[in-house]
């Protein structure tokens, strides 16, 4: 409990941080509009994608299903997974099994952003594991897969150490925020250079 209490920290820290007045705020996997609530306190406008259909009753609280989403041409100043990414495509939550769902769905969101937005991401870290069908816990392997596509703007309560540090009970997860730029291809011939050392420092 106190871990989730830390990690949740983390992202009103980052929403507080980066959420301007009459920013677009997408919230990617939401069952109830506590983050969404945060950025309309902050002026704020809100849309939240689900597999399932939501309703939230306020007026600066849109919601769309993922279907709705993938046809969508919105583009978002914030995009905010906070814990969603690790849950796609394990069927857990009404979604289809896909082994890199994770990696394909951050993709997808890459190209949601305007040109100066940012992801504000969160996902379990530590050594590499798939706890079926819960969630995806992502360590020196998977996490900078994760991340290659995107310029590593700032991080919110990551320790690289934990890493590698494994825990007697997997679901006391440890959650750090990663604020994420996207990085068009065209404007980064080094783009795997810069990729190899980020992974490195990770």
């Amino acid at each position: 409990m106190e871990n989730a209490k830390r990690d949740k920290g983390f992202v009103a820290e980052a929403l507080r941080k980066y959420v301007q007045k009459s920013h677009r705020v997408l919230v990617v996997g939401s069952m109830t509009p506590r983050r969404e609530a945060l950025c309309v306190a902050l002026g704020a406008l809100t849309w939240t994608v689900d597999y399932n259909k939501l309703t939230f009753d306020h007026s600066k609280m849109s919601t769309m299903t993922v279907d709705a989403f993938m046809n969508s041409t919105k583009l978002f100043d914030i995009i905010l997974a906070d814990s969603s990414l690790d849950h796609d495509g394990l069927g857990r939550y009404g979604d289809p099994i896909a082994p890199d769902a994770d990696l394909v769905a951050i993709d997808h969101l890459k190209f949601k952003l305007k040109p100066q937005g940012k992801l504000i991401l969160t996902v379990p870290v530590g050594p590499d594991l798939l706890a079926w069908n819960l969630m995806r816990i992502y360590g020196p392997i998977r996490l900078p897969l994760l991340l290659e596509s995107f310029d590593l703007i700032d991080t919110i309560g990551y320790d690289e150490n934990r890493l590698h540090q494994n825990t007697h009970n997997f679901r006391q997860t440890y959650e750090p925020v990663f604020v994420l730029g996207f990085l068009p291809p065209a404007s980064s011939p080094h783009k795997e250079e810069k990729t190899n050392r980020k992974v490195e420092e990770l």
